[in-house]
């Protein structure tokens, strides 16, 4: 009987690896990421978007897009810190016109310390920080946002 349970857990536990390997993809296992393969970026974008986060953005942002520490938690005044902007924040959960909207006119509600960049920067200027976001997100996020982006660009569409 000893034997049979312990035959039973081994086919079990080979299943369960089995199962965890093809979940998660063959190419995780070679050392390959796995999900979506990365956007092609534009490299002149990114490295435009760079300088300009660099002079606009990075005072609140910080310089690796890393935000402010418990930048979830509120402020007692029930403001928010600035958040990440690589793949530990949020940003990339929101399309393109909703961050263009951020950027333009400031963050969203009172509890937003996100200041108006939309008399100092261009359209074109956001798309290029946008751009250098996306080289700091991996290719999931990138494949979110971009989803994100076209429902976004569905529901404007008349």
């Amino acid at each position: 009987m000893i034997g049979s349970k312990f035959k039973f857990a081994q086919v079990l536990g080979v299943a369960l690896v089995a199962g965890t390997v093809a979940y998660f993809g063959a190419g995780l296992v070679a050392g390959q990421p796995s999900g979506p393969p990365a956007l092609d970026l534009d490299e002149d974008l990114v490295a435009r978007g760079a300088e300009i986060y660099v002079a606009s953005c990075a005072i609140c942002h910080g310089a690796n897009l890393q935000g402010v520490p418990n930048w979830k938690i509120p402020n007692e005044d029930g403001t928010f810190n600035p958040p990440p902007q690589d793949v530990s924040g949020h940003t990339w959960h929101h399309g393109d016109a909703t961050l263009l909207d951020i950027i333009t006119n400031g963050g969203l509600g009172d509890n937003s310390l996100m200041p108006a960049f939309g008399g100092e920067l261009t359209e074109e200027d956001m798309l290029a920080v946008l751009e250098f976001f996306r080289s700091y997100w991996g290719p999931t996020e990138q494949q979110f946002q971009r989803e994100a982006t076209l429902r976004e660009e569905g529901a404007q569409s008349p």
